[in-house]
């Protein structure tokens, strides 16, 4: 993220709309890159913020709680210091999640859950849940475009996209 901020000039892009996003484990690193202080590399520029602007996460392993099962046993006795809901706050980047309702890896119950966190700390989350659907459903259509469009409305309200922008292509 630091690399992306500090050649933003290069890639042309905006420095201060850095959107990071993830699906399950990828979603948990796009949330922990947003939220979890202290995992600088020590050869880091610590002048330039790793953080991004918005998230965009399709069924994230967010939960990483003993309760939960996922990544307590990575984590370790301390498995709070690197969970994202630790760190919520009014600066949380807004944030745009997408669940499968019949997902059992990762609970739509603890999504809920980090959604009444985010929201009790003043942070924008948008939780878009969907009917019968289970862990990765967004990688297959039609729920793969329909997610992206979600996604780009969302953007858009950041003003990150413009309000006319192009529709992603189904395959």
């Amino acid at each position: 993220m630091r690399w992306v901020r500090s050649h933003a000039q290069e890639l042309q892009i905006d420095p201060d709309r850095i959107v990071a996003g993830g699906g399950s484990a990828g979603g948990y690193l796009a949330a922990a890159t947003a939220l979890v202080p202290e995992w600088d590399d020590p050869k880091d520029d610590l002048k330039v913020s790793p953080k991004p602007n918005a998230l965009v996460l399709f069924f994230p392993a967010l939960d990483i709680s003993p309760e939960q099962g996922h990544g307590a046993s990575r984590f370790g006795p301390d498995w709070a210091r690197y969970a994202p809901e630790t760190y919520l706050s009014a600066k949380t980047p807004p944030t745009i999640i997408f669940e499968g309702l019949e997902d059992k890896m990762v609970t739509p119950a603890a999504l809920k859950h980090y959604k009444e966190l985010a929201d009790k700390a003043g942070s924008r989350c948008e939780l878009n849940f969907y009917p019968g659907q289970h862990h990765g459903f967004a990688n297959k259509e039609p729920y793969r475009t329909e997610t992206l469009k979600q996604a780009i409305v969302f953007l858009e309200s950041l003003g990150y996209l413009p309000a006319d922008g192009p529709a992603p292509a189904s395959k």
